[in-house]
């Protein structure tokens, strides 16, 4: 966690440094690789996935987000035990994330970010849980009106057995 928090700060500091560029006019597409570290729960040791977004521009500042990804949560090893015992063999456990939301843009390289939805697991009878999630990022111009987005998030699942964790992510944004 460290690391990824040092990484942040950097590519920030990177940002904040480098010639300040108009953000590009127009909608984007977003692809990340996620990361997650569970905060309230002892079933699981780490998260990784992927996820795609659209951005539409809704003025300057303001951005309504629209996505969806898979992420893949790795069972502790005291926890694949009593699965184990029930019969589950598993090592992981895979989620299906879809939300809406918003990025209010603080200037013209960093944002807050909040989004809602619903996970879906991908197991039969995981249920569905409700999202919410608040986070922060920072958006690197790079050339024809594509970026680099980095951003950090806590996110939690609320659902009768509730799952909080710190997110980060790591997307190139495309230009539509």
């Amino acid at each position: 966690m460290k690391k990824s928090l040092t990484l942040f700060l950097l590519l920030a500091a990177l940002a904040i440094t480098a010639n300040a560029q108009k953000k590009p006019a127009g909608n984007f597409f977003n692809l990340a690789i996620q990361g997650a570290m569970p905060v309230s729960n002892n079933e699981y040791n780490f998260g990784i996935g992927i996820s795609g977004q659209f951005e539409i521009p809704v003025s300057t500042d303001v951005h309504f987000t629209a996505g969806a990804g898979y992420i893949s949560l790795q069972i502790k090893d005291s926890f694949k035990k009593i699965l184990s015992a029930a019969g589950d063999n598993s090592s992981s456990h895979g989620f299906i994330p879809v939300q809406i939301g918003i990025k209010y843009f603080l200037s013209q390289q960093f944002y807050a970010a909040a989004q809602t939805g619903a996970v879906l697991g991908s197991k039969s009878g995981t249920g569905t849980a409700f999202i919410y999630s608040p986070g922060l990022g920072c958006v690197i111009p790079v050339q024809n009106g594509n970026a680099f987005d980095i951003g950090v998030r806590y996110e939690g699942w609320a659902q009768s057995n509730s799952l909080n964790f710190i997110g980060v992510h790591a997307a190139f944004k495309f230009g539509l």
